[in-house]
């Protein structure tokens, strides 16, 4: 790195301070901390997550605008996951030695641009020298009391429901993993990726690797359909799905005290795989089950209101949904069970003490 912390911190702060006019922002980057307002009538949201090298990805197939984009959107995705509203970012990083100023810059360039689309401002933060590189995020975000949706309300009986297409991040993953995947063609992918880009003609030809990158880096957080959610107040219990359903889920039948049911041919899975990433679809669903990184949501509701949550989805245009099962007595267990009626033990999703990470497989 050839610039002293010092201008490195005013690069930084000249980068947010257009971030920052927001009329919730009192006091921006630049002082011990930031000064921020709080709507009257609303509670506060508080979330925190990390991408760190060597876990959440190598650098050899990674940009610093799509780690900045990967870093916010994984980060904010738990604080619309509880219906609330984005309001501010706080960023800490772990740079080593070696990293270039330019870097960084990208790193925040792919991070405003999304908190810009999504109505966040990143308001200030930390930087230390480390021997990995990691981007450490703390969002808040800002929600009616009565409108919070937690992991804790499943009743049995309930319908299990997700957004959009699962596996695709994981297969993404996959095949940067495997070397399928370099790092010339993340980096011919970013300005596809970029807010607002289209795929250039020059790109076409790679649309699905692109596709299929954009899971990962890009995910598709749900922002309208939670806060549509949340004001319908009829989500029983959410989660986004961060480690795989097998691990979301599971966490929200711990929380609410239930079992689940899940009919493995009802996950919707992630479809536009590019050739030379092709897989079985039992591999594609395993990644769905397993993988993690999808940011779509779960949710529950009692059964008695799915006709009015498909009308509210459905009038509003926004994301398919599909059901893919039932909430079932705690005693039950949870269970996946395939169209042949076959059962399965519980898929445990990810978990970064358990086995090698996504980083390092």
């Amino acid at each position: 790195m050839r610039i002293s912390e010092r201008g490195l911190v005013s690069l930084i702060r000249r980068k947010l301070e257009s971030n920052c006019s927001s009329r919730e922002v009192i006091l921006g980057p630049g002082d011990d901390a930031a000064v921020i307002a709080h709507p009257v009538g609303n509670a506060l949201v508080i979330s925190t997550d990390a991408l760190v090298e060597n876990v959440h990805f190598r650098l050899d197939w990674a940009t610093g605008c799509l780690l900045g984009k990967k870093a916010f959107l994984a980060s904010v995705s738990d604080i619309f996951a509880m219906g609330a509203r984005p309001q501010t970012c706080l960023v800490s990083l772990g740079l080593p030695v070696r990293t270039e100023p330019a870097f960084v810059e990208d790193i925040f360039d792919g991070m405003l641009e999304e908190a810009n689309r999504l109505g966040a401002s990143v308001v200030g933060g930390n930087i230390s020298r480390s021997d990995i590189l990691f981007i450490d995020m703390t969002v808040t975000g800002v929600v009616q009391p009565d409108s919070v949706i937690t992991r804790a309300g499943a009743k049995v009986g309930d319908s299990i429901y997700v957004t959009g297409e699962l596996g695709g991040a994981a297969l993404a993953a996959k095949n940067l993993l495997e070397g399928r995947i370099d790092g010339a063609m993340v980096t011919r992918a970013e300005a596809a990726l970029k807010v607002g880009n289209e795929i250039s003609e020059t790109e076409s030809d790679n649309a699905g690797v692109i596709e299929l990158l954009s899971r990962f880096f890009v995910p598709k957080i749900r922002a309208d359909e939670s806060l549509l959610l949340a004001e319908a107040r009829i989500c029983t219990s959410m989660i986004d799905i961060s480690d795989g359903v097998g691990s979301d889920l599971g966490q929200i039948c711990e929380e609410s005290g239930v079992g689940a049911l899940v009919e493995i041919g009802s996950i919707p899975l992630f479809d536009k795989i590019p050739t030379m990433a092709m897989t079985e679809d039992s591999d594609l669903t395993e990644l769905a089950i397993n993988g993690g990184e999808d940011y779509e949501l779960l949710f529950t509701i009692n059964p008695t209101d799915e006709a009015r949550l498909h009308e509210l989805l459905g009038t509003n245009a926004l994301c398919a949904i599909s059901r893919i099962g039932r909430i079932t007595p705690e005693s039950e267990g949870v269970v996946y069970m395939n169209s042949k009626g076959e059962r399965f033990e519980r898929f445990a999703g990810f978990d970064h003490f358990a086995g090698r990470a996504a980083g390092n497989r």
